[in-house]
């Protein structure tokens, strides 16, 4: 038996079998369980995908091209400014009217960047 494993025939086999830069698939391996663990971790226990903390919670009093009035508040928009439902999914901006219960979040600037539907009750 030692016979065989030692030919080098029967090694010859085994060499093609595996890739030859081993470096390549451990990249990728590690690259697909960082995007498993990351999307796991964006979703919550209903698989929604919401943000863990918000800037701000409000009801809408008006909406404008550039700037948003939450409790009489106002708040600027970012030009990157992104809408989105209660699970976390891009929305049309035009679901966003007054009287909406939000929460947003915003960037260093102190605009908003991200406005969020609210379901439930206010904190």
């Amino acid at each position: 038996m030692l016979k065989y494993i030692k030919d080098a025939n029967m090694m010859g086999v085994y060499k093609g079998f595996f890739p030859r830069r081993k470096g390549v698939i451990l990249t990728a391996l590690l690259l697909a369980l960082v995007l498993i663990v990351s999307g796991a971790a964006a979703a919550d226990a209903d698989g929604r995908r919401v943000p863990l903390s918000y800037d701000g919670f409000g009801v809408i009093d008006q909406i404008e091209p550039e700037r948003l009035i939450i409790n009489d508040s106002i708040k600027r928009l970012s030009s990157r400014v992104t809408f989105h439902d209660e699970q976390g999914r891009y929305v049309a901006r035009t679901l966003f009217t007054a009287g909406t219960q939000v929460g947003y979040q915003m960037n260093k600037e102190g605009e908003v960047i991200r406005v969020y539907l609210f379901d439930g009750q206010l904190p």
